[in-house]
């Protein structure tokens, strides 16, 4: 058995020898690099080793800029404008070219508020700089000191506070109340009667 292994090696050895000895004579007029049998390194192309003659196509700057720009594209860049508006090309438009009400649909400026909502977005640019609303936990101190305010009024988003103090700070008098509360129950047609 030895001495059939090593006629194989030697028979092997001699073909790998004669291989790499045609390679390299092929190569030699032909690559800036050696051959090599194992080499270290992932194999280059002759314009990776050096400068040279070739006939390529080498994009200029502004291929390289048309790439990155519309190569890949994702969801930086959509364009809702037409959604969020109504369009007669998404299947949302509410009027046609003469402003006329198209099916049954009721024309409303509810898609010109959404979309400035969108390209606004104050309350987007106020969460991310709050940081996910981290908030201290409080400490208690044994009832010898006491705090007032909630939680939320002490930190976070100052935007969104002003305006939540805005809104709790519309106080209604009791008859304005009275009022709407008649209004809805004719609306639903409450009467004693029924319950």
């Amino acid at each position: 058995m030895n001495k059939v292994e090593k006629s194989n090696k030697e028979i092997n050895d001699s073909h790998i020898d004669d291989v790499v000895k045609k390679m390299k004579t092929y190569l030699k007029d032909q690559s800036k690099g050696d051959y090599s049998m194992n080499p270290e390194n992932f194999p280059q192309g002759n314009g990776e080793l050096g400068e040279m003659k070739k006939k390529a196509y080498v994009g200029s700057d502004a291929v390289e800029e048309y790439i990155e720009d519309f190569a890949y594209p994702g969801m930086t860049n959509l364009v809702y404008e037409a959604n969020i508006k109504g369009s007669s090309k998404t299947g949302n438009a509410t009027k046609d070219e003469d402003g006329n009400a198209l099916g049954n649909v009721v024309p409303s400026e509810l898609g010109e508020k959404m979309y400035k909502n969108f390209k606004d977005n104050v309350y987007g640019a106020e969460q991310m700089n709050a940081s996910y609303k981290r908030y201290p936990q409080p400490v208690d101190q044994a009832g010898e000191e006491t705090e007032d305010g909630s939680l939320a009024l002490k930190k976070g988003a100052k935007k969104s506070q002003d305006l939540f103090k805005k809104l709790e700070s519309v106080e209604k008098s009791e008859a304005v109340l009275k009022e709407e509360i008649t209004k809805m129950k004719t609306l639903v047609q409450y009467n004693k009667k029924t319950q």
